[in-house]
């Protein structure tokens, strides 16, 4: 059945009480008829439209392009998804298979007149494979992705790795085989990886921020394809670390930056002092202090602007009642704007930004089980149009959304009602 685009201002919201808060939900395991939906953008001011799906050299079809498409299922494969375009628009996908405790790996397919995935098994070495993925895509037009894996030692007891995984292209092969994954270790010590995130620095080499499950330390790792160095940014000692969520950026000098939500229901901002290979220190910034009875920063995630400026998304609950919160340093101050408060919303959001520098947010709406976007028209006086872009019976949890190169948009994320992935274009030309 074809749904209706449910549109509405920030500003127009009317926030009330809210009862019940749930921040998971159990996975539906019923079968269902998937309920379609395609998007009837009529946001003149923002500039939305449903031209211009450019990919592979071509114009994506529209089949392709007019309702969410399933990448991959059955079996729970999809959670923790990390999306990510190549030179040529083409979208990649890296993401954990819970069914089999493994990293997978989706490319879409794309011809003049059909669409498809090739999906790839790139790791499930231990007893957990492929958690909390990221997916970059290096100078060579490959990706490359470093995830979480852990297994049980007898006298360690657990025992985390950072891995990295790349896809090797070799000329020489079959066509059929010219391309494989090689995996491994970033680091041995079995104390890090809690969640990794990492990006592509315009220095070419991979910026990472974890945890240290010994030390209880953020670090941030600075690996140039062989070789990691590892610096401490600050101490968590005392909290749990599984309360801590961490988001890395990096400026156009290649400064990295590192969001967290610190375990102290708080939201922190840390900067280094310069580029590494260069000897520097971390400034630490409380972007949003502890109120009593609130939880602010959870699900942080973060984007940084072409002048090095980060721009945040996160999570607000408060007395049973959530919202999207949406933060900005312009240089001197910082300037929040409440994004959605209506229900319990702002689960598990990704930001980006488009080729103006306006954010565009992804995100879960736990009331009505809906993904959500939402997309900042008109800076000035920060009104937000939202809508809801999935309408199935429980999907957009552990949502991507990314900018490809066209200035098209798309989104990764998971469908609790089929089990599986599914990805999203949207156009904003």
């Amino acid at each position: 059945m074809i749904g209706k685009s449910r549109v509405r201002l920030a500003g127009d919201i009317k926030r009330g009480s809210i009862s019940g808060f749930t921040p998971s939900r159990g996975v539906l395991t019923a079968s269902i008829i998937i309920s379609i939906f395609i998007f009837s953008f009529f946001l003149l001011d923002s500039g939305c439209g449903r031209t211009g799906y450019r990919a592979g050299g071509g114009v994506v079809p529209e089949s392709c392009t007019d309702y969410p498409r399933i990448v991959d299922q059955p079996g729970k494969v999809g959670q923790f998804s990390s999306l990510a375009f190549d030179q040529n628009n083409i979208p990649h996908i890296a993401y954990y298979d819970l069914s089999n405790h493994s990293l997978k790996y989706a490319q879409a397919v794309t011809s003049s007149s059909s669409c498809g995935w090739k999906i790839d098994l790139v790791d499930e070495q231990g007893q957990d494979a492929g958690l909390f993925p990221t997916i970059v895509i290096a100078e060579d037009n490959q990706p490359r992705v470093a995830y979480l894996s852990w297994s049980t030692d007898a006298l360690q007891g657990i025992h985390y790795q950072i891995r990295f995984a790349q896809r090797i292209y070799n000329p020489e092969a079959p066509a059929d085989q010219a391309y494989s994954w090689q995996t491994a270790n970033l680091d041995d010590s079995g104390v890090r990886g809690l969640s990794t995130s990492m990006v592509l620095g315009p220095d070419r080499f991979f910026h990472l921020s974890t945890l240290n499950t010994q030390t209880k330390n953020l670090e941030y790792i600075y690996y140039d394809g062989t070789n990691a160095s590892i610096e401490t940014v600050l101490s968590l000692a005392g909290y749990n670390l599984e309360d801590v969520q961490t988001s890395i950026g990096v400026t156009p000098g290649a400064v990295p930056i590192i969001a967290l939500h610190h375990p102290g229901a708080e939201l922190w901002v840390a900067q280094r002092s310069s580029a590494p290979p260069n000897p520097g220190t971390w400034q630490i910034t409380t972007v949003e202090p502890w109120q009593y009875t609130e939880d602010i920063g959870r699900y942080v995630h973060l984007a940084v602007d072409s002048l090095g400026l980060p721009h945040l998304c996160y999570f607000r609950w408060a007395r049973a009642q959530s919202e999207l919160w949406y933060n900005h340093f312009n240089g001197s101050s910082w300037q929040r704007s409440i994004v959605d408060s209506e229900g319990l919303t702002g689960v598990a959001c990704s930001i980006t930004l488009d080729a103006s520098g306006r954010p565009l947010i992804s995100y879960l709406d736990s009331t009505n089980n809906d993904l959500k976007i939402a997309y900042l028209r008109d800076p000035a006086r920060m009104r937000w149009d939202i809508w809801s872009a999935d309408y199935s019976l429980a999907t957009g949890q552990w949502s991507d959304i990314k900018v490809a190169g066209s200035g098209n948009v798309g989104v990764s994320y998971y469908d609790f009602s089929i089990e599986g992935l599914k990805f999203y274009w949207i156009g904003f030309n």
